[in-house]
């Protein structure tokens, strides 16, 4: 059995269907909103639950307000199976994002960040104590404010008396560029970043630059994605390219988790022992892991909101049909 704990945010997304022009001042615009749970422990629990073999077990950490849509969010990842490790925050709300959609423009944002920022080190540790996890994931530090000294003690810990596999998927803001993480890239096995986010990180211009950039850093699998053009991985002495499924793209939201999601799942179903070692993986079933996340991501873009109805039989029929037309391989 395989025990998976999700470490990042808990955002409802309040998200408008895509209208020709965004209301002027004392205009209203006819449109279908939504309100979508997500964040990164949130979609990236919810994948895992879905996608790993019903014996394993999936760990949220999150924070929330004492409010409606922090219940929401408890008794949703409970109905999915994921055993909560949720933080209530008094006197302060469940983090909100309003997202702003206009045709042939690009999102706009307005965030509260709420509980998130409440994230406590010392929390996580008690936590990994309690289930000692063969993987954790790590997603959007900035708005955990686990960084610096924070992350760095945490992922020592992890290393040092559980040797569990550590997985980073970054998340880029104005003031964050993960410098604090010079000479200790190689700490994290698998870093996952969007190509805006590893030009922010590496100031490198190309996926393959950018890819090649942790390599050098020590990272053992480091995989950039970048939408239609398909993602980019290093392993060992290789960097290669993963051609996209294709896939028409209602909301690209959550695709990066769901990714990791199927990444790490395939990992798993690739070695029998408690954890994961990448480098005695072997480059076919890298490979074969990093073709599997793409077809998660691909698969996520098509509905709106973090979470899609990803499962393990839908996803297999995507690279069936991607391996014979020649999408992703």
């Amino acid at each position: 059995m395989k025990k998976v704990l999700c470490v990042g945010t808990l955002i409802a997304d309040i998200i408008n269907e895509k209208v020709e022009c965004l209301p002027r001042e004392g205009q209203c615009v006819t449109a279908e909103v939504s309100l979508n749970l997500g964040g990164n422990a949130f979609s990236s629990s919810v994948n895992f639950k879905r996608l790993l073999d019903p014996e394993s077990s999936v760990y949220c950490y999150g924070l929330i307000g004492s409010d409606m849509i922090g219940s929401l969010f408890e008794t949703k990842l409970r109905e999915e199976g994921v055993i909560c490790n949720i933080a209530k925050i008094p006197n302060r709300k469940t983090s909100c994002n309003i997202i702003l959609q206009e045709k042939g423009r690009d999102r706009r944002y307005i965030f509260n960040e709420g509980a998130n920022s409440f994230a406590r080190k010392e929390d996580v540790i008690k936590i990994v104590q309690r289930i000692e996890p063969d993987v954790v994931v790590f997603g959007e530090l900035p708005s955990l404010r686990l960084v610096g000294s924070h992350f760095l003690e945490l992922i020592d810990y992890i290393k040092s008396n559980l040797n569990s596999l550590i997985c980073l998927d970054t998340l880029i803001n104005a003031e964050e560029d993960y410098g604090w993480l010079d000479g200790n890239w190689s700490k994290i096995d698998i870093v996952h970043c969007n190509y805006g986010e590893g030009l922010h990180i590496t100031k490198e211009k190309t996926q393959f630059e950018i890819c090649s950039w942790f390599k050098n850093k020590g990272v053992p699998l480091p995989v950039v994605s970048d939408g239609e053009n398909g993602c980019y991985f290093g392993y060992k002495d290789v960097i290669e390219h993963v051609p996209p499924f294709k896939a028409e793209e209602v909301d690209a939201t959550g695709a990066g988790d769901s990714m990791m999601a199927g990444i790490i799942t395939k990992l798993l179903e690739t070695n029998d022992k408690p954890v994961v070692d990448i480098s005695r993986i072997g480059l076919d079933r890298i490979r074969e892991a990093i073709v599997y996340g793409s077809a998660c991501g691909c698969y996520a873009i098509g509905s709106i909101g973090c979470v899609s109805d990803i499962n393990k039989e839908k996803i297999e029929s995507i690279v069936k049909i991607g391996n014979k037309t020649g999408c992703a391989l």
